[in-house]
């Protein structure tokens, strides 16, 4: 027997996998809701904080570097109920798991990331909790079906065998501390999601401020030991590639702006290629950083006025991009309640 819920992936870009399962589910209900990704409710931070797990421990690793944190899933909340369950018998939860999703129950079981998603950043490399979003099953082929993001960040259907479910379910290395499975359950009452123009420009001043709050000597000057470096160049790269889809986001944006006929094509070309350049340029420090792993902690500091440089020119670069965009809707003269939702 084969069963699939009737829920499609947000797979325009990859913001993280909490943004982009609560995306995907909520859309797959009311299509407006994908629109919450284009918002720009966001902000800036000098401080990297992860959690991993080790011997079913939690460990909070930080790190200097550059975080995003993406707001808008505090405005998503109130339309998901989550239920934090245990398994009511261990040896027969793969019937449990099962017996919900035949039911559609939105379910999203416990993993370990080691042994999860085959095609993901973790696998077989470190040992995280994650909430897989299960889409699906096949008893006669012995898969299950989920909603997973590649390495290289493409939000997609992955398929795992049953044993591998298990393994991953049954780790002995970090479930210990968390609900075995989360049940989301959407509002009857969802309402169609708005994105009204006051919020985009109510957002700008903020962004600007967290941008000026940036500092970046110290990230490319500090004389890393090769622990502090071993963390550094595991996530920033990451934080910097969860900003680069940030910008894309931001394209997107400006993209139904343009269609709204609120912002100029004059203004349009302007803004998109001042973000096109940001992408370029933080790909650029990617590179560096990636470069920097493969040779030492040195390539680093010899490349911190370049680094510097460049850092202080995506930051003037972004906070000119909302400044022309908040311009575009006041010279435009359009209402701020009018929603962008198309």
């Amino acid at each position: 027997m084969k069963h699939m819920l009737n829920i499609r992936p947000f797979d325009e870009f990859w913001f993280d996998c909490i943004t982009n399962n609560y995306i995907s589910i909520l859309s797959s209900f009311e299509e407006s809701y994908k629109y919450a990704m284009y918002q720009n409710d966001y902000n800036y931070e000098n401080e990297i904080n992860i959690n991993i797990y080790r011997d079913s421990k939690k460990h909070t690793i930080s790190s200097k570097g550059l975080q995003i944190n993406n707001n808008v899933i505090d405005q998503l909340v109130p339309y998901i109920n989550i239920e934090e369950k245990k398994y009511i018998n261990k040896d027969k939860f793969l019937d449990e798991i099962k017996e919900l999703l035949y039911k559609n129950t939105i379910i999203l079981p416990a993993v370990d990331l080691y042994f999860w998603n085959k095609i993901g950043l973790f696998h077989h490399k470190i040992h995280a909790n994650h909430y897989t979003l299960l889409i699906g099953f096949d008893d006669d082929k012995k898969e299950f079906y989920a909603l997973e993001d590649d390495i290289h960040r493409n939000y997609k259907m992955i398929t795992e065998s049953e044993s591998t479910f298990i393994e991953s379910v049954q780790s002995n290395h970090c479930n210990n501390e968390i609900s075995d499975y989360l049940i989301f359950t959407i509002s009857e009452s969802l309402p169609k999601y708005r994105l009204p123009l006051h919020d985009i420009v109510h957002n700008i001043p903020i962004i600007n401020k967290s941008l000026h709050s940036l500092n970046f000597d110290d990230l490319y000057t500090h004389k890393y030991d090769n622990k502090e470096f071993s963390r550094l160049s595991v996530l920033l790269p990451r934080k910097i590639s969860k900003i680069i889809v940030r910008q894309q986001a931001n394209i997107s944006l400006i993209n139904i702006l343009h269609k709204k006929n609120i912002i100029s094509t004059k203004d349009y070309i302007l803004i998109v290629n001042i973000c096109e350049d940001i992408i370029k340029i933080w790909q650029i420090i990617n590179n560096h950083i990636r470069k920097a792993t493969l040779l030492n902690v040195d390539y680093l500091n010899q490349k911190a006025d370049t680094l510097i440089r460049l850092s202080e020119q995506i930051v003037k670069n972004e906070i000119d991009c909302w400044n022309h965009v908040k311009t575009a809707i006041v010279n435009s003269k359009i209402p701020l309640d009018t929603d962008l939702v198309i």
